[in-house]
Parts: C-alpha cells; sequence; structure tokens
C-alpha cells in the first residue's frame, strides 16, 4: 500500500515538473529607430506563443534591447506586464513603420496598454527609452530585416 501511493506520488511528481512551460526560442530583428544612427538587433515574436511570452519571466534587459511583435496584420492591439519583471515602453506602429503610440508599462501590471488605432507591430524596448532618445509619434521605424527562430 505505501509503495503504491509513492509510486503514485512520483508519478505524479514528474508530470508536474513537465508541465512546466518550455522556453520559447525567439527570431531576430534588425530595425531603425526615427533618426538615430544605429542600427538595433532586438528579439522577434512573430508567431501567438512568442507573442504571449513576450519579455515575461526576465529580470535585466540591456538598455538598447528590446523586443519586435509582429502581429501578422494590421488591428488594434493590446499589451500587458503579466509576469514581466522590468518596467516597459512599447511603441505601436503600422505597416508603413509610423509610431502611432508610445505607451509606460509598469511590472506584473495586468492593465492593458491598447494601441489608438490600427497597427502591424509594437517595439518594446525599457522604460524611458523612447523618450531618452527623442523619438516620438510620427516618427518611423524601419525594419531591416526579421529572421524566424530555427
Amino acid at each position: 500500500m505505501l509503495r503504491t501511493f509513492s509510486l503514485i506520488l512520483l508519478i505524479l511528481f514528474s508530470i508536474a515538473c513537465t508541465a512546466v512551460k518550455a522556453d520559447v526560442v525567439f527570431g531576430k530583428a534588425r530595425i531603425k529607430i526615427g533618426s538615430l544612427p544605429e542600427i538595433f538587433n532586438v528579439e522577434f515574436a512573430y508567431n501567438d506563443q512568442q507573442r504571449a511570452q513576450g519579455l515575461m519571466y526576465r529580470d535585466t534587459l540591456c538598455s538598447d534591447c528590446g523586443m519586435l511583435f509582429d502581429f501578422d496584420e494590421s488591428r488594434i492591439v493590446a499589451m500587458w506586464m503579466k509576469n514581466t519583471r522590468i518596467a516597459l515602453d512599447v511603441a505601436y506602429f503600422t505597416k508603413d513603420g509610423t509610431i502611432s503610440d508610445i505607451k509606460t508599462m509598469a511590472p506584473y501590471s495586468l492593465q492593458p496598454h491598447p494601441s489608438s488605432t490600427q497597427v502591424r507591430y509594437a517595439l518594446e524596448m525599457p522604460a524611458g527609452w523612447f523618450e531618452r532618445n527623442a523619438i516620438s509619434v510620427g516618427n518611423n521605424i524601419n525594419i531591416i530585416s526579421a529572421q524566424k527562430a530555427r
């Protein structure tokens, strides 16, 4: 009886351990933002699993690092900060690259931060990044290349 109970506990524990979410692998993108001279290398989220995880569970993010989200088509979108430990700014932009909104998002907030118009893309960067770099609504983001994860 004790042996059967122990075996059941071992099986349940094994199932629980395998149910942990696997690491999501992101693609890579190269972008040019506004009149800044640099080309930025960012992570690229292009499918539902990648877009759902985004920058969740990260403890740090370098000062010029970020993530580009491609929503496949233009539509109203919203971001939130569930399980996201780092304060972020999100810039929503249209398929022609025009920034329509820039919003600051607090860590762990479940408040949705919707775009004000239909957009194809979003770019998340560390909070304050767009202001520090004098990037504002109306500026452009040019996607030079976007590679899906292998």
